[in-house]
């Protein structure tokens, strides 16, 4: 489990070429601070949003394996930009733009 906490941004990266694996990432940062990928990121076992943003883009998204899923995601925790789903599971992802949220359920 890796908890990224604190009203501060921020950034997951990594030197050198090794895939980055969180087994259990938690979102809980408070005052609009948000957790950057700078890299791509596996999520191995599953994803909790609390508070706080987590911003990825498509050549750096947040990536679920086969039968890994996220919980409490919402309008005051989610990702903003890019995720990668393997496997069949049903998943839901919520899309937020600027003017408002989709959700695709």
């Amino acid at each position: 489990m890796m908890r990224f906490i604190g009203s501060t941004n921020t950034n997951i990266d990594r030197i050198g070429t090794g895939a980055i694996v969180i087994q259990k990432p938690i979102i809980a940062k408070t005052s609009g601070a948000k957790v950057t990928l700078n890299k791509p990121v596996t999520a191995s076992v599953s994803c909790t949003f609390v508070s706080g943003y987590l911003s990825s883009t498509s050549a750096n998204p947040l990536i679920f394996p086969d039968n890994i899923n996220h919980s409490g995601a919402s309008d005051i925790s989610h990702v903003i930009g890019a995720v990668t789903k393997a496997g069949n599971d049903i998943f839901t992802f919520h899309s937020v733009m600027e003017w408002g949220i989709i959700r695709s359920e």
